[in-house]
């Protein structure tokens, strides 16, 4: 009986850790090479951090070769000045540009010393694996103020996921400039989706 107890036991440790929330893919550890300036334009601040000007900015990722439900994108992000009205979108990626909408995400605090800020799915999201989507931060325009996120010194990243390019856009989403190197900083955090007897999948709340 306690041998059959101690395997119950394992057997649910184990389906604990196989569903337990990960980092699918991160460059937060990595070191700072500069801050955008994220808002609206037309924008009744000035940019600090050595920008000419206010932008939209989105960073894709790979999600990988296993569908998940994502938890929360963590941003290097911060020092927030005015009050803009910051969004925080979740869009699929359409053959390199930005797609449809996926989700919105909560805004978190922004004000105070750049750092990780989380932002939080409002509703359930299931990554599709094999997938690249993008994550858009910006403001409404005209602006009034923004707040800045920090990109890496490096295209290192860390995580079974992967980063991918990157895109900017100074009329307010209107056109959007692609690049690759030197990413935005962020941390996805999902849990993966496992088998359990193919093809079927479950998600652990």
């Amino acid at each position: 009986m306690l041998g059959r107890t101690l395997a119950l036991s394992c057997l649910l440790l184990t389906a604990s850790s196989a569903f337990a929330a990960h980092v699918l893919v991160s460059n937060m550890d990595e070191a700072v090479r500069a801050s955008t300036a994220i808002g609206g334009e037309s924008n009744a601040v000035a940019p600090d951090h050595e920008n000419d000007n206010w932008y939209w900015a989105a960073q894709s990722f790979f999600t990988g070769d296993s569908g998940a439900r994502l938890i929360s994108i963590e941003a290097m992000a911060g020092d927030a000045v005015g009050a803009p009205l910051v969004f925080a979108e979740l869009h699929a990626y359409n053959d390199g540009e930005i797609g449809e909408l996926v989700a919105t995400l909560s805004v978190p605090d922004l004000t105070g010393d750049i750092g990780p800020r989380v932002f939080v799915p409002t509703t359930p999201v299931m990554l599709t694996a094999n997938t690249t989507y993008w994550l858009v931060l910006g403001a409404e325009a005209p602006g009034d103020g923004g707040f800045y996120w920090s990109y890496a010194a490096s295209n290192d990243f860390a995580g079974p996921g992967a980063l991918g390019p990157w895109a900017y856009s100074t009329d307010s989403g209107a056109s959007w400039t692609i690049g690759s190197d030197f990413p935005w900083m962020v941390r996805v955090n999902a849990r993966r989706l496992q088998p359990i007897g193919a093809p079927a999948f479950v998600d652990m709340p």
